[in-house]
């Protein structure tokens, strides 16, 4: 939800039940503009719900919202967070008497107390998706109007792979090592974009094989994307199927709900692409790198900004903005072509690459 100023008025623009609200509060008061906001969602609930509007406590919503998702999320990236927020705010406190200056004050005293940044950012994160999620599977249950919370800023340099030598020495790092699933994972991550929860919780069921695409569910947004997959991750999946049980639900079973792949980090580390001259120049690589690179790599290569923020599943195209200003139009297939054609061109080490070489 929004709520911004055209002169001295207060206007807003929300989405309640599938469709988008915007319009004039008539408030040049920013408080009054804001209860205005709330009345009127309360009021478009109740004559969906004939009435019938509930209040819960904020324990009462984390249950519902934990009940329901924790299936799908799996472990610390949900009930971490989640009880974090019932400690801070108050297990007892009315689910829509929440407000953003709360949540502020939250986020201020644990940055005092030295909580990391990215800490902070997930609780708000979650915290929003719950909102979001029971707006949409209970709208009877009344929510909180949230606006943007101040969050503490990254203090670290975002880091994609420059080159294609850095690239190489990574990959040989990873496939050199007994257990394969740093580099399996690796590659899954740098050709989709996904975060490292969201490749560990791939699962077989939604994987298209003849269409080449996969569907992921977003756990930070709330909504589901659907990828293109490239010929050497297909090829990749195709092998790991092959020496899986048939039982198995997801792609990596023994990874999911981890925190990392010890594989992974291990291969990063013995690469040498986080010497102390090269991270001090460009940050330090992490997993979340490749996912970096990945929405890099589909602007450098001419794709539209709007394209590019649905692959990465941004909520936010200032957030996809911020890899760089290019943009034209085009669609799944033209990302799909645009990632097979940098791993088939000439100056790629895939070419030669030992495993799942590109024909």
């Amino acid at each position: 939800m929004s709520i911004y100023q055209r002169g001295r008025i207060w206007h807003y623009d929300f989405e309640e039940g599938g469709k988008r609200h915007f319009g004039s509060t008539k408030q040049t008061n920013k408080r009054e503009a804001t209860r205005f906001i709330e009345r009127l969602r309360t009021e478009m609930r109740d004559r969906k719900t004939g009435g019938q509007s509930t209040t819960k406590t904020l324990e009462e919503g984390v249950t519902l919202y934990e009940a329901a998702r924790l299936p799908v999320l799996k472990g610390d990236t949900l009930r971490h967070p989640l009880m974090r927020l019932v400690r801070h705010l108050g297990g007892d406190t009315k689910f829509h008497e929440i407000t953003t200056a709360d949540l502020n004050r939250m986020v201020t005293t644990r940055q005092v107390d030295g909580t990391p940044a990215n800490t902070l950012r997930m609780d708000v994160g979650r915290f929003k998706s719950m909102v979001l999620w029971l707006e949409g599977e209970h709208p009877n249950i009344r929510t909180p109007v949230i606006k943007k919370v101040r969050l503490p800023g990254r203090t670290h340099k975002i880091r994609i792979l420059n080159t294609v030598e850095e690239e190489k020495a990574l990959f040989d790092a990873l496939a050199a090592l007994p257990d394969q699933r740093g580099y399996q994972l690796a590659l899954l991550m740098l050709d989709t974009g996904m975060r490292y929860g969201e490749a560990t919780s791939l699962t077989w069921d939604a994987i298209y094989w003849e269409a080449e695409k996969a569907t992921i569910w977003r756990s930070k947004t709330d909504s589901l994307t659907t990828l293109p997959l490239t010929v050497r991750t297909l090829a990749m999946l195709r092998e790991i199927r092959r020496e899986t049980a048939r039982s198995d639900h997801f792609v990596f079973p023994s990874l999911a709900g981890s925190r990392e792949s010890k594989s992974m980090v291990k291969g990063i580390r013995l690469s040498g692409i986080n010497a102390a001259h090269i991270v001090q120049r460009f940050g330090k690589f992490t997993p979340h790198s490749f996912r970096h690179t990945f929405g890099t790599r589909l602007i450098r290569a001419g794709l539209s900004p709007v394209v590019v923020q649905r692959m990465m599943g941004h909520t936010n195209l200032n957030t996809t903005m911020g890899y760089v200003h290019l943009a034209q139009e085009d669609g799944i297939d033209d990302v799909r072509d645009a990632l097979n054609a940098q791993a088939r061109g000439p100056d790629t080490f895939h070419n030669v690459h030992r495993l799942y070489e590109v024909a």
